[in-house]
Parts: structure tokens; C-alpha cells; sequence
């Protein structure tokens, strides 16, 4: 295997250009386009209570966390479900509501249904941990709610910029409060696990300055591969070490910033580069020492 050893060659401003131009006039997602993307967290089983926990879905687009409720029967209001979630947004157990059965320590609690409507006409609420109780005097509210009448399902979003801490995930533990003294708890036992960075970030192939390449992003490093010798496949290819600094992503595109180890000599010459991933097109876009054009 060689060591990258590529020069220096900037990607032409007119492109550059148009690539920010286009993400700059590319629409962004609503709120209210809640009908794809959603990513199962887990089945409970049907214990015969009134509505009872049966399927939570999450999905995360830009800043955005959405959660879905289905219910095994339908409701008709508002006050006759309630459901409590409590959240460890930065997966320390040593901060927030500490609850030791279940390996977590709630930063948050989020309540959905009959608490919401009777404490504020709204859907659901968050309120933050402070330690043995809840700053109830600074509720969080939600950027876009569902529900109707009469469904089994209803759903919440929440701007995760709103909260403290947040890291690469959410662990969470949901309790069904419905037929209050009696609780159904999702999961069972422990906490169930939110991804909010993938463990994949990212998987491109594309050109590069130098022939065919194919990059590979985890949430913190990665591996660009360049093939400057397509007859010989995948052999001999230039490889560049990625370490992650930053992600800024919105509804509409990821910025990624990156140190790229150009391997000058052979001797580490970490330089910096950055990534945009177009979400609506499909593209991805190296701005750096090697630039590359690919598709995700």
C-alpha cells in the first residue's frame, strides 16, 4: 500500500461557487414532512390496558428530534393518555435525575398527553433535571406536534438546541402512565438508546484530483481512498488518514470540517479540509488538499 502523496490542488471558485449557491437556494424540510425516515425503537408487547405502548419510532433532521407514539387502541383525547419519557441527553449517569435500575440520569423529562393539556393546552412539555426534582417554572415546548381523533398515534419534535449537553445520542426510558397506579414501562428494563451521529457517517464514492476515490466517515475518523490505477481495481491505492472536528447540519445540508493527514514524505502534515454533504441531491463535496465530487 502507498502513503498519499498528492499536491496541493485547490478545486476551481466557480465550483466551489455553485456548490454553496446550491445549497443555499436548495429547500429545506419542514416541520411537517413527517412521513419518511423514521427508525423503529422497539416493539412492546399488548398487555390489555386501556391504550397501551406498542411501537416508538425516532428520527433526527438537522436540530430537529422527533418521536412517535403508536398505541395499540385508538384514543379520542387528550386526557385520557399520558406518557412519560424520561431522557439522559448526554449519556452521564452522574448528571441529572439519577435513576440507578435503569443506568441513566434524566436531564429532561417529557410528558405527552393529559399532564401537557391539563398544565399548559398543549400536547407535551419538557421539563429539565434539577438533581431531585424539575425547573418547572421554564418549560420547553415543542416545535411541531401530532394528534388526532381518533388515531393510535401521535408524534412530538423537539429542537435539540433547546436542551444542555446533548451528545451523540439520547438514552431514554418511556412509561405508559395511563392506567395510573399501573405503568408500562418501554424497555422493560435498562434504557433504550437514541443515535443522534450514526455510527457510519457518511459512505461515498466519487472522482478526485486524482482518480477514483471512495471515503468512509464514522462519527469521529475516517479513510479516503484514492485509485489512481483503475485497471488494478482496489490495489495500490493512496490513503489519507480524517480525523472529524466539527458537524453542522441542517434540513438541508452537513458541513462537516476535518483535519486530512496529506502524508508529506511519509511523515504525518495533518492539514485542514472540509465536507459538504448535500442531503437533498445525494452529494458529497471535499474541499481541500484533494478535493472530491461523489455520491452518497
Amino acid at each position: 500500500m502507498q502513503v498519499g502523496r498528492e499536491k496541493y490542488c485547490p478545486l476551481a471558485s466557480i465550483v466551489i461557487f455553485l456548490i454553496l449557491a446550491h445549497i443555499a437556494i436548495s429547500p429545506t424540510v419542514s416541520a411537517q414532512n413527517i412521513d419518511s425516515g423514521w427508525i423503529l425503537l422497539g416493539t412492546d408487547p399488548d398487555e390489555g390496558r386501556t391504550f397501551d405502548l406498542k411501537q416508538i419510532y425516532y428520527k433526527v433532521e438537522g436540530n430537529l428530534l422527533y418521536i412517535k407514539i403508536v398505541f395499540y387502541r385508538q384514543y379520542t383525547s387528550l386526557t385520557t393518555f399520558d406518557i412519560h419519557i424520561f431522557l439522559d441527553v448526554d449519556d452521564n449517569v452522574d448528571t441529572g435525575y439519577y435513576m440507578p435500575n435503569r443506568e441513566l440520569g434524566a436531564d429532561y423529562s417529557l410528558y405527552i398527553g393529559n399532564d401537557g393539556y391539563y398544565r399548559y393546552g398543549t400536547l407535551s412539555f419538557i421539563w429539565k433535571s434539577l438533581g431531585r426534582g424539575w425547573d418547572t417554572s421554564n418549560p420547553i415546548f415543542a416545535e411541531y406536534e401530532y394528534y388526532s381523533f381518533p388515531s393510535d398515534t401521535t408524534i412530538v419534535c423537539y429542537d435539540l438546541s433547546k436542551l444542555e449537553g446533548v451528545g451523540n445520542r439520547i438514552r431514554a426510558i418511556f412509561i405508559d402512565t395511563s392506567d395510573y397506579p399501573i405503568y408500562d414501562y418501554f424497555p422493560e428494563t435498562g434504557n433504550i438508546v437514541m443515535e443522534l451521529i450514526p455510527e457510519k457517517l457518511v459512505e461515498a464514492k466519487g472522482v478526485s484530483t486524482s482518480g477514483l476515490a471512495k471515503l468512509t466517515l464514522e462519527k469521529d475518523r475516517g479513510v479516503l481512498k484514492i485509485y489512481p490505477y483503475p485497471w488494478l481495481g482496489d490495489k495500490l491505492p493512496y490513503e489519507f488518514e480524517i480525523k472529524i472536528i466539527s458537524i453542522t447540519r441542517t434540513e438541508a445540508c452537513m458541513i462537516i470540517n476535518i483535519q486530512m493527514n496529506y502524508n508529506i514524505h511519509g511523515k504525518e502534515n495533518w492539514l485542514p479540509a472540509i465536507i459538504i454533504v448535500d442531503l437533498i441531491s445525494n452529494k458529497l463535496f471535499l474541499i481541500g488538499p484533494i478535493n472530491m465530487i461523489g455520491n452518497i
